[in-house]
């Protein structure tokens, strides 16, 4: 079985030991906003979202029609960034996704003082949308709760937690805190001296697909699994979906094309990424990898859904994309996903650039929504061109997940578009499946991670490029980069 937290929405699966979904279950989920964080505080209700969680994974239990003694282990992961803060008897003080900004000022302050320090250290930049600058934020303005901050956990920890009682963490999440040193594998004792944070805040490290634990009787009866079933270490949702891509070797790459869309090559060495992109622990030991972090690319396709149609219509999205030739008849979409720049990431600019004829325009909702795809696409070979230049190493391999993949014009578009063969998962759910194949490492299915993950994925297929249309998208793709820098460049002006 596999819990996922992600950005959207919860999820439960269950899988076979060939990584085969048996069942699946999700449920959307928001976000508070806290008064004492107005405008930028976002927090959620760890209970509340436990608790959905536990429901969906009695609902895939019964989908499958598993008896509770076949699960041979639970593993998990969940949206990076985001973080559960619990006292010493186990409460949570504080849970937060990485929407939440409360600690925008402080972030300006660590910026000024240590930014370059985090980023190199850490990998990850800028401080405005991790821990340390919330944590700053507590101090100041909460201090009699800071003081009773106890352990620091991302929110895949925290589902570990809620499974075994187990306060641990591992690389590939713990590095999206911003306080983990990515080269040594371990918290920064310099950065907890930096930002004066106790040692005993952070919890210990343990590799993707350890046995951390076992599943409490308490959360047994709420899961309906087995008490002292095993709990496995999960991971980040981009790691374990490069897990479920099949991508364990160095120049592979992974696009995660959901509702954000980091494109991710793994790497023999944790590279400088000139705070431009972000490096990170790769799931397996010894691996990292490089990413581009294209922004909301799902995020941006379904509230063109809700903007067109009135509702995620997302077949009737597909339909029209489909009905229209390449290039969308000269509309050019900058919605969501755009190149990375971890340096100066914030609020950006954005639209759609329409052709005027002299009397009338002739674009229709058709035009918009395959430009809304193809846009996603541009954005994913941005991310691509800025990952490889850094890297300097060749891509031996592109695979592609996420709940995009479930449109065959926007799979086919990315295969035109980046002229090269694509290895599509056979399931959306490429994170859910990453951590299955650490479970099923920490059940014994399998001796090591890279094993698993290629008997796991074998269903995958591989879509390649139509050449009428990977001709046609050489030019396209260079006239949305000349306008997507001229639009930059305007919104730096109106600034």
């Amino acid at each position: 079985m596999t819990l996922d937290a992600g950005t959207s929405g919860g999820r439960a699966a269950i899988f076979d030991g060939m990584g085969r979904q048996a069942a699946v279950a999700a449920a959307a989920w928001d976000y508070e906003r806290p008064a004492d964080a107005a405008p930028w505080g976002r927090a959620f209700d760890a209970g509340r979202f436990w608790n959905i969680l536990a429901g969906l994974a009695r609902q895939a239990l019964a989908q499958a029609n598993v008896p509770a003694r076949q699960v041979a282990a639970v593993s998990v992961t969940a949206q990076r960034g985001g973080m559960v803060i619990l006292d010493r008897a186990g409460a949570a003080l504080y849970a937060g996704p990485i929407q939440d900004l409360r600690g925008v000022y402080q972030a300006a302050a660590l910026e000024e003082t240590c930014g370059e320090r985090l980023a190199a250290i850490s990998g990850h930049g800028p401080a405005l949308i991790f821990a340390p600058a919330r944590l700053q934020w507590f101090r100041e303005q909460q201090p009699d709760l800071f003081s009773r901050f106890a352990t620091l956990l991302t929110i895949s920890d925290w589902l570990i937690f809620c499974l075994s009682g187990a306060r641990c963490t591992e690389p590939s999440a713990a590095a999206d805190t911003q306080l983990f040193d990515i080269r040594q594998g371990a918290w920064s004792a310099e950065l907890m001296s930096t930002l004066a944070l106790p040692a005993a805040l952070f919890p210990p490290v343990h590799v993707t697909g350890a046995v951390v634990g076992a599943v409490s009787p308490a959360a047994a009866a709420q899961l309906g699994l087995a008490a002292a079933t095993p709990v496995v270490m999960g991971g980040a949702d981009t790691q374990m979906g490069l897990l479920g891509m099949g991508m364990t070797a160095p120049g592979e790459v992974g696009i995660l094309a959901g509702w954000s869309m980091p494109v991710q090559q793994v790497t023999a060495a944790a590279l400088d990424a000139r705070r431009r992109l972000w490096v990170g622990p790769h799931a397996l030991p010894g691996l990292w990898v490089l990413e581009g972090n294209a922004g909301p690319a799902g995020r941006a396709y379904a509230w063109l859904a809700e903007v067109m149609c009135g509702r995620p219509d997302f077949a009737g999205l597909e339909e029209m994309a489909a009905s229209v030739d390449p290039g969308a008849g000269g509309v050019l979409a900058f919605l969501g996903p755009q190149p990375m720049n971890a340096a100066e990431m914030g609020l950006a600019w954005g639209g759609l650039l329409m052709p005027l004829g002299a009397d009338f325009i002739e674009v229709r909702r058709e035009h918009l929504a395959r430009a809304c795809l193809e846009n996603i696409a541009f954005a994913a070979r941005a991310n691509l061109e800025l990952v490889t230049e850094l890297s300097q190493a060749p891509v031996v391999q592109v695979a592609v997940g996420g709940g995009l993949t479930r449109s065959r014009v926007w799979t086919q578009m990315l295969a035109d578009v980046l002229g090269r063969p694509l290895r599509v998962s056979a399931l959306p759910d490429a994170s859910s499946r990453g951590a299955a194949i650490s479970a099923a490492v920490g059940a014994g299915l399998y001796p090591d991670l890279a094993t698993a993950a290629a008997a796991m994925t074998r269903d995958d297929v591989s879509v390649t490029p139509a050449r009428v249309a990977l001709a046609e998208y050489l030019d396209l793709y260079e006239r949305w980069q000349r306008a997507r820098e001229q639009l930059d460049a305007l919104g730096q002006r109106i600034d």
